[in-house]
């Protein structure tokens, strides 16, 4: 793997997501088609469960294998949480 800069840092980022899922109640849904200033490959999502609340994390395509044991679900989970939001909420959590 030859990853620098912002890419590793996302797969950094990636790889915890991904064993949170596997810990966690967890699916993948598609990022809405509507929005067209969404890049087309990071229109996949994580949710995870946690006792706190419901996350999520856009991941791109091309580490769906990494997710694999995930459904994919239709609709749209999202709650509307920006990043900041969620970040501060689970460090508020430690």
């Amino acid at each position: 793997m030859d990853l620098e800069g912002k890419d590793l840092a996302y797969w950094e980022r990636n790889q915890l997501v991904c064993y949170l899922s596997k810990c966690n109640p967890s699916w993948m849904e598609y990022h809405p088609e509507e929005d067209i200033e969404w890049d087309k490959d990071w229109r996949n999502i994580v949710f995870i469960h946690f006792p706190e609340g419901l996350f999520s994390w856009h991941i791109p395509k091309w580490e769906i294998p990494y997710f694999e044991h995930l459904n994919f679900k239709k609709g749209n989970s999202w709650n509307g949480e920006t990043s900041e939001e969620k970040y501060n909420q689970l460090r508020n959590k430690m």
